[in-house]
């Protein structure tokens, strides 16, 4: 379909305390989670609650546990295989 929106969106969050000061990071890339929304469910959950929508939106806890694909997974809509979640730790 030509000009299509996606009905879902990813999201990687940073770690809140990186474990060493940014001089001292050895890898330029860490995921400790990964996240996989429903685009649609998401928007309508944010303007039900009046958020202006724009980078760094309110996103309710209950919306995150639901779209966490890993490490724990949550989400319905997307397993990952034990390949996969082994490819993402080389990360951690």
């Amino acid at each position: 379909m030509r000009g299509a929106r996606p009905t879902t969106t990813w999201r990687s969050r940073e770690p809140r305390d990186p474990p060493h000061p940014p001089a001292e990071r050895r890898a330029p890339w860490v995921i400790q989670s990964v996240y996989l929304f429903d685009a649609r469910r998401l928007l309508e959950d944010l303007r039900a609650r009046g958020v202006r929508i724009r980078t760094g939106s309110s996103v309710r806890k209950a919306l995150w546990t639901a779209a966490e694909v890993y490490p724990e997974s949550h989400n319905a809509v997307l397993t990952l295989s034990q390949e996969q979640r082994d490819l993402l730790a080389l990360f951690a």
